[in-house]
């Protein structure tokens, strides 16, 4: 709390209510100097921002820099753009496959959280699936830090990954792999019907899959650039990041 700004907020701590060793501990967050509580408490905070708050929006395409990762990251811009045709909605199942650093379903469930449930549906919930044990704990520290840990993690190599997986997805991004057409065969079977399928290639062998995967099922196609200032000499220009070719469908 010190570490976001919010330093000012009022902490009470409760141990073991109603026995013979209850306790109550009080202070803020930035002066706390009470000994570590109790495993069995509760622990109230009243939130207080200081003078100058790192606070961070739900609105998709947050900062690269809020996330761990070992290069292996949707960037902030393409990100809010595929959080966008993702269409985050409360009670709905989202599937990452292939997740890196989680960044997407992290994202979506921030997203997905807020607002009036569709149909009087219960939390959505985001599986991210990741081949890759030290990424999977990368994804679960992300999920901690950005308000999320609920984001249920999957330490298997897609489409096998996907047995005995429910329930089966309302939206299903591929971040990794779109390059493999049974893969998207496999997402597209298990979605659910008037459910969304999005899926980002960098490399030409993947852009041809997702080419070949719309003449079968319809979509869009939507190549993204995208170009960040950088200093060129005493100079500055744009320098282009990889393009991203993306592909949406709903399926029938």
């Amino acid at each position: 709390m010190v570490g976001r700004g919010f330093g000012p907020s009022p902490i009470t701590v409760l141990e073991h209510l109603g026995g013979p060793g209850e306790r109550r501990m009080a202070g803020t967050a930035g002066n706390w100097d009470h000994p570590r509580a109790a495993d069995l408490n509760t622990l109230a905070i009243e939130c207080r921002p200081g003078p100058r708050p790192k606070l961070v929006p739900r609105v998709p395409g947050l900062p690269d820099e809020l996330f761990e990762s070992d290069g292996q990251l949707t960037k902030r811009e393409v990100r809010a753009a595929t959080i966008a045709v993702l269409a985050p909605q409360p009670g709905e199942v989202l599937w990452d496959v292939g997740a890196g650093s989680g960044s997407i379903a992290i994202e979506w469930l921030r997203a997905a959280m807020p607002g009036l449930r569709v149909g009087g549906g219960g939390e959505a919930q985001a599986f991210a699936i990741e081949r890759d044990a030290g990424r999977c704990a990368i994804i679960a520290r992300n999920a901690t830090a950005l308000g999320v840990p609920q984001v249920q993690i999957v330490n298997g190599i897609a489409p096998e990954a996907f047995a005995g997986l429910e329930p089966d997805p309302n939206t299903v991004f591929i971040g990794g792999g779109a390059a493999r057409s049974d893969l998207l065969e496999r997402c597209w079977d298990r979605l659910r019907p008037g459910g969304r399928l999005v899926a980002n290639a960098v490399s030409l062998e993947g852009g041809s899959r997702l080419l070949d995967f719309r003449r079968r099922h319809d979509g869009d196609l939507l190549r993204i650039a995208i170009s960040r200032a950088a200093p060129i000499g005493g100079l500055t220009g744009l320098r282009a990041l990889m393009e991203v070719t993306q592909y949406t469908g709903v399926k029938p």
